[in-house]
């Protein structure tokens, strides 16, 4: 299927690895120009060279930390300065966390909001007059399950920081919708990502019978047999297509990919 994605210029915030690297392989399959954002820079300078390498396509690394709001003008710059345009934004930096409440500190809240919800806000209302000037453009927020239901384990500060951006992402759609610019909200389950890879293995010493199981634990409320965990090439082929021509008729809306894990409607 033919995506029409040829040509369109990308920028990818988070795109170093795991989700964000898959999406931007499938926009650089697809004939996109791709714009790379994560804060390491040797890792993302990695990362760009390999899609190159795999896709023959344009991409450029921009390294920069999204949490710091003074310097997301200067990212979106760089896109305009090589490309002259932002065809697409996908927001998909962020992070998650499961502090229960009493221990949550002023900081902590701070900082997850910032990451999560600050950040894509300022780098959004720099992406618009763009998208408004040329007459078109997609916008893709990625937050997270939390954002529709509370999860098992506590998510006082994550989850009510993604699920603000999934008021914005409605809030934007209906207010930009007549300049022909669509806003989506996509909200990924329990992906198999380097940061997860990390996580299972402190959880259990690098043991990887214990790795298995702990994978099942973590992911009991997954509907798909084996309660099998996604892939992050799963998630960059949902966002693709949610950016694409094929999807012109969707926006405002919610995406839930996750297995079946969320039970809410």
């Amino acid at each position: 299927m033919d995506l029409g994605l040829t040509g369109k210029v990308v920028l990818i915030t988070g795109a170093s690895e795991g989700i964000g690297r898959a999406t931007a392989l499938a926009f650089a399959r697809e004939g996109a120009r791709v714009a790379i954002n994560a804060r390491r820079a040797d890792v993302l300078e990695a990362t760009a060279a390999e899609i190159r390498d795999v896709t023959d396509a344009e991409v450029i690394a921009l390294p920069a930390d999204v949490a710091d709001l003074d310097a997301l003008p200067g990212l979106v710059a760089a896109v305009i300065a090589k490309w002259g345009r932002i065809d697409i934004l996908v927001n998909n930096a962020g992070t998650g966390n499961a502090t229960p409440f009493l221990k949550v500190t002023p900081a902590e809240l701070i900082a997850n909001f910032q990451l999560n919800f600050f950040s894509m806000f300022v780098t959004t209302q720099l992406v618009v007059p763009h998208m408004v000037e040329q007459g078109a453009g997609v916008i893709l927020n990625l937050g997270g399950t939390t954002a529709k239901q509370a999860p098992r384990s506590p998510s006082t500060v994550s989850g009510p920081s993604k699920a603000a951006m999934f008021n914005f992402t409605k809030a934007l759609a209906t207010e930009f919708g007549r300049h022909n610019i669509r806003v989506n909200y996509l909200m990924p389950g329990l992906t198999m990502t380097p940061r997860f890879d990390r996580k299972l293995r402190d959880a259990t010493g690098g043991d990887m019978e214990k790795y298995a199981l702990e994978m099942k634990k973590w992911g009991q409320d997954i509907a798909l047999p084996g309660r099998r965990w996604g892939k992050p090439e799963e998630m960059g082929d949902a966002i693709a297509f949610l950016c694409s021509d094929r999807a012109s008729y969707i926006t405002g809306a919610s995406l839930v990919v996750d297995g079946g894990a969320v039970r809410a409607l």
